[in-house]
């Protein structure tokens, strides 16, 4: 887009938004339409691999992808509130929310995680990782379901911020959930359900859905 275009856009979604204060919802609806696609065309197409959230969340929900390999740069923490923030917004039972996150950041600490989990060797590169753990009195039947939308509502999120993550198992594994909740004295009320590493990708994988119409039933199996 040059520049002329560029500022001949701005200044139309400036009128659109003056016109917003005065009118009645259903004319609201439709200016907010239209500021949305004059905004959509001001973007540089890269945004949406640079983890622009403002994008179509369907882009980064299929370019969500688990990540091992990571660069050096640590996470901002306003990422990483982002993160947690959308965690917390996750669906749960009754809103009983039992979730508790553990913030990673030290190094010596990371690498004891990749030491102690078969699975988590990426934590040797990651600069963060996120503890999900959760407080099963809040909710007996349900904390997996709650914080399992919590774990991918971080993957998701930081994954719409240009960052790099992989969810990593602990419950129910027994000899996992033992050593890390020593690693991070975890007590013993509490259970840890994953772990997110979390850093800026140092590899690329294509966006994919995996769609398989065969596992879709209609009505009934």
């Amino acid at each position: 887009m040059d520049q002329w275009s560029f500022t001949y856009s701005n200044e139309r979604v400036a009128f659109i938004n003056e016109q917003m204060k005065f009118q009645p919802f259903y004319v609201l609806y439709g200016l907010n339409w239209l500021r949305q696609v004059l905004l959509k065309k001001q973007r540089n197409p890269t945004q949406i691999r640079e983890g622009n959230m403002a994008d179509n969340p369907l882009e980064w929900i299929f370019a969500r992808r688990s990540i091992r390999k990571f660069h050096s740069n640590p996470v901002e923490d306003e990422k990483i509130d982002l993160m947690l923030q959308a965690a917390m917004a996750a669906p749960s039972a009754n809103n009983a929310k039992p979730w508790h996150f553990i913030v990673v950041k030290d190094r010596q600490t990371l690498n004891r995680l990749a030491e102690i989990h078969p699975y988590a060797k990426m934590c040797y590169e990651a600069t963060l990782a996120i503890v999900v753990c959760a407080d099963p009195a809040i909710s007996k039947n349900y904390w997996q379901q709650d914080c399992s939308a919590a774990t991918q509502n971080v993957l998701l999120v930081g994954t719409s911020l240009g960052l790099g993550t992989v969810w990593l198992g602990v419950h129910p594994r027994l000899e996992r959930r033992a050593l890390i909740k020593k690693l991070f004295s975890v007590p013993d009320d509490m259970e840890v359900l994953s772990i997110v590493a979390v850093g800026y990708p140092a590899e690329k994988k294509q966006s994919r859905t995996q769609f398989d119409s065969g596992r879709v039933h209609h009505e009934a199996w």
